[in-house]
């Protein structure tokens, strides 16, 4: 402004200044982000033009665009005037005043952001009800307009009723919104496989994409340092919907109905639970992050899928703590403030603290501002006829969070208790004829570890679950102690083809110990033989050193027409990262010994002894990415005749004319 010779300084508070600034766009291609233009010349436009942004505390909100889709825009009003758009159509979150020829002028009021998308053929249609008019292109098969209708005002109604009007009374879902967050489980599923109905897909699309648009124009907070709070009542609000309409919904959808299928936890699986197991998937590997860190922080599954899950389990857990609807009266008191005038995550807190009738002192600092994990067990359990006492182990040492008690006969609930532990306390309830006790039952707790949460009363009880073969992979089921197995065939030259079953506890979710152990028959030689591996994996949620596996693997076959060899193969392995999540550096030392022990063979003769051990060490650290790659790597062996030292540098570049350079340095 001063280059042009405005002087803003000098100006009274509450005086307008008019200028004029001219300049262009450069619209990029759609493919890289959803938003641009395609081959068809048509164009998706979101946050487009200059706009003024945010002013706190003295100045200005200044975020790089890392296509987070958190613009810090100031709240503004916008007339605007496209020329010149033949044979195509408009739509927008604006409201179109006029509409000339090809000219179009719109207008909006308090905005937050503006999106226009430009379509040769107009694929977007236009639902009203009495509290929205609603405008969207959702792509579906086979779905109606009149269905499409039903669905929109199913949805707009029950969005309305639990969180409050929308100020504008406008919203628009498009496409390229829900591309760019699309429902994850959907999105993985190949075309061959559908186990949804479509327009159940179409609803949850719709019903995801929805309540992200509606909060996302609405709310007066910082979109990139307050974004667990969008992702909490959008997931938890999807959780209440599909309780309401669909409470028998299950995760893989109508595959759930065949006999075949039904033992595997993953298909039987309630379509709720599936938002615990996605947190889990990272938790487990020791990669989740707080839910209150800057969006910017969050590496990509995280900011997409499981912070945004365990932001809207942590909202489903509170809620069920606090009963009686509680949480949804201070949701919508708090939405309708924050769609009002500028908010903070603190005036939720507040809030939270002045209306709920039970303790939340715990909430904010233990489930939204650390990564602590929560994991409860119970020890010292005695009981009598009539009652039951025990005690309870916070495996993890993370401030202590209430979670509920169960008693369980038969299968069915006899009480339901909440406590919050503290160390060494005694519980004391009154048994009523259950059979067991169990931690956490419906995952109401958005807990690291729920196997180690049963506990038998019975008199004569060798294990606490009971055992459950599973063919193949499944799903992690804490209610069972789970083994799952598959057939295996090999082959080699002096075993022939060798049968095998292998039985393991490797499910999707990574566990702290794991076992595969693989008996076998080998055809040829006519002798038993087999592999085994045993691990367990140790991670420090502080430290740099974020992952310790200790192991013991061996196996047995044949080398020769007459003789067997045993391998033994004791290791550890040490994995390190960086603070930042972001970066891509990779860190890890390998120490291991071998173990060979042959037995004599008249058809093997050579000058060294029958069994030798060697001890190895590795260690490697790269940084892998895209532009530029640096990885280095070095290897001792040592064993009684030999001594063995290797290293390797690699470096590699791409160019910006996609050519790229690989260089290895090796000694």
């Amino acid at each position: 402004l001063e280059s042009r010779g405005i002087d803003i300084t000098n100006h009274n508070p509450n005086q307008k200044i008019e200028f004029t600034l001219s300049y262009k766009l450069k619209i990029p291609n759609g493919r890289f982000t959803n938003y641009g233009f395609n081959e068809l010349d048509e164009m998706s436009l979101k946050n487009w033009f200059l706009t003024p942004a945010k002013f706190e505390n003295n100045q200005f909100i200044r975020y790089n665009n890392l296509n987070l889709d958190d613009t810090p825009n100031a709240v503004f009003s916008l007339d605007l005037v496209i020329n010149s758009v033949q044979n195509f159509d408009i739509a927008s979150n604006l409201d179109l005043i006029k509409k000339e020829n090809s000219s179009y002028t719109f207008s909006g009021k308090n905005l937050l952001l503006n999106a226009i998308y430009i379509e040769e053929k107009n694929n977007f249609l236009v639902f009203k009800n009495n509290k929205i008019e609603v405008t969207t292109n959702l792509r579906s098969k086979k779905i109606t307009d009149i269905q499409k209708a039903l669905i929109v005002d199913k949805v707009a109604t029950f969005v309305d009723e639990n969180l409050g009007s929308h100020p504008k009374q406008k919203i628009i879902v498009s496409q390229a919104d829900y591309d760019q967050n699309p429902f994850y489980g959907f999105n993985q599923l190949p075309s061959f496989l559908r186990p949804f109905q479509e327009d159940f897909i179409f609803e949850i699309k719709f019903l995801k994409t929805y309540l992200n648009n509606y909060l996302k124009t609405s709310l007066l907070l910082d979109d990139r340092k307050d974004n667990w709070i969008f992702d909490a009542i959008q997931v938890y609000y999807i959780m209440e919907y599909m309780d309401k309409n669909y409470p028998n919904a299950k995760m893989m959808g109508t595959l759930s109905k065949y006999k075949l299928l039904k033992g595997f936890n993953l298909i039987s699986l309630d379509f709720n639970e599936q938002f615990s197991y996605f947190y889990l998937l990272m938790a487990r590997k020791n990669i989740d992050q707080p839910l209150s860190i800057s969006k910017d922080k969050l590496v990509k599954f995280n900011e997409k899928i499981a912070s945004k899950y365990r932001a809207g389990l942590s909202f489903r857990y509170l809620d069920s703590y606090l009963q009686n609807g509680e949480l949804k009266s201070i949701i919508k008191e708090f939405y309708t403030a924050a769609s009002s005038k500028k908010s903070e995550i603190s005036d939720f807190e507040k809030l939270l603290k002045l209306k709920a009738s039970k303790n939340t002192d715990w909430f904010i600092p233990t489930l939204i501002n650390s990564r602590d994990a929560i994991d409860y067990k119970f020890k010292n359990v005695t009981k009598t006829e009539s009652e039951v006492q025990f005690t309870l182990k916070n495996k993890t040492k993370t401030t202590a969070v209430p979670v509920p008690i169960y008693g369980i006969k038969n299968k069915n609930v006899v009480f339901r208790k909440w406590i919050t532990p503290k160390n060494d306390s005694l519980y004391k309830f009154e048994r009523l004829d259950s059979d067991k006790l169990v931690l956490n039952l419906n995952n109401e707790l958005p807990e690291f570890n729920q196997r180690n949460n049963w506990k038998s009363l019975k008199s004569f009880s060798i294990v606490n679950k009971p055992i459950k073969f599973n063919f193949m992979k499944d799903l992690e089921d804490p209610k069972y102690t789970q083994i799952l197995y598959v057939p295996s065939l090999e082959y080699n030259y002096y075993d022939g083809l060798i049968f095998g079953l292998r039985f393991h506890n490797k499910t999707i979710l990574d566990r702290p110990f794991n076992f595969d152990v693989v008996p076998s028959y080998s055809s040829k030689s006519k002798n038993l033989s087999g592999s085994f591996s045993f691990a367990v994996n140790n991670f420090d949620r502080k430290s740099s050193l974020f992952n310790a596996k200790y192991g013991l693997s061996g196996s047995t076959f044949q080398y020769a027409p007459d003789a067997s060899y045993q391998k033994i193969n004791p290791y550890i392995i040490y994995r390190f990262r960086p603070d930042d999540y972001r970066n891509n550096e990779k860190e890890a030392l390998v120490i291991r010994q071998v173990f060979l022990n042959r037995q004599k063979s008249n058809f093997v003769t050579n000058t060294f002894d029958q069994s030798y051990s060697v001890f190895n060490v590795r260690y490697g650290k790269s940084k892998p990415e895209i532009s530029k790659t640096i990885a280095y790597n070095t290897d001792v062996q040592l064993a009684t005749n030999f001594g063995k030292l290797n290293a390797d540098f690699t470096y590699r570049r791409l160019f910006d004319n996609n050519r790229q350079i690989n260089l290895r340095f090796y000694a």
